[in-house]
């Protein structure tokens, strides 16, 4: 039931950039084995960078010389546990900070490099699952 119902609340992310994905989600053997959590996707340095997502922002920050900005959606969760949407590669920022709303679509700033795009799963008491954001494009 879960995969169901998750898939139609996911049905209908905005991808982040028009650009391909160049490198997809590998789903890791355990949840601290390697992996690629995230589908990278190309893009031309400066191309503005949008919300996949309504919701509001949980966390900007640098991790390892890159900009992440994270949006709790709005509608999705549905007693599954949070989800968390992650944009990396982020440039320059719009102005905004955490606890700010953003709408699906709306411009969180330009491209610095290849773009991530991430989803997760937290649930109180477990690690974060990471999901496959590819179907839900």
């Amino acid at each position: 039931m879960l995969p169901i119902v998750f898939s139609v609340l996911m049905s209908c992310l905005v991808p982040p950039v028009s650009g391909p994905i160049t490198n997809p989600f590998v789903e890791p053997a355990c949840t601290f084995c390697a992996g690629n959590r995230a589908v990278d996707l190309r893009t031309q340095i400066g191309q503005a960078v949008v919300s996949p997502v309504t919701g509001q922002i949980t966390f900007v920050g640098r991790v390892v010389n890159q900009t992440y900005v994270t949006v709790a959606p709005d509608s999705i969760g549905g007693g599954f546990g949070q989800i968390l949407i992650t944009v990396g590669g982020v440039g320059a920022l719009a102005s905004f900070q955490v606890g700010s709303r953003v709408s699906a679509g709306g411009v969180l700033g330009t491209a610095q490099s290849t773009i991530s795009l991430s989803v997760r799963r937290k649930t109180p008491g477990s690690p974060a699952v990471y999901l496959d954001p590819t179907p839900y494009l």
